[in-house]
């Protein structure tokens, strides 16, 4: 049996076994894939500059089509479509300067905003001298 009892193992009927060759006597190299991916290095020419934020952002596309899960792919092009601004209604970077300050208009800034958290701050009275 499987238990560590310390019984008579003597019953059991004893198996050996038998290493044969593969493949005439080579070694086989064996390799777990997915399917329908291909493994290849993908083209690099070394023209593409990765500092730059859209080919970084392509590159992390390619990257996730070959080896992310679909619901990790729905996720992802969810986000993507939460990011993306509507161009039509941001006609010019001052559109949307004037949409950014409109938007803010009667939001307080930092230094109120410090100053506030300073006057309101919850810490009972206490000895600063002590």
């Amino acid at each position: 049996g499987g238990g560590g009892g310390g019984g008579d193992d003597d019953d059991e009927p004893e198996y050996t076994l038998q290493v044969m060759p593969a493949g005439g006597g080579r070694v086989i190299n064996l390799a777990t894939r997915c399917h329908a991916l291909e493994y290849g290095a993908p083209p690099w020419d070394g023209a593409e500059d990765l500092n730059d934020y859209q080919v970084r952002a392509a590159h992390n596309d390619k990257l996730l089509k070959a080896f992310s899960s679909a619901k990790r792919q729905r996720k992802v092009a969810k986000l993507q479509a939460e990011r993306r601004i509507d161009a039509s209604t941001l006609a010019a970077p001052d559109a949307m300067e004037a949409t950014l300050k409109a938007a803010t208009a009667g939001e307080l800034d930092a230094k109120q905003l410090a100053a506030i958290a300073g006057t309101r701050r919850n810490i009972p009275s206490h000895n600063t001298e002590a």
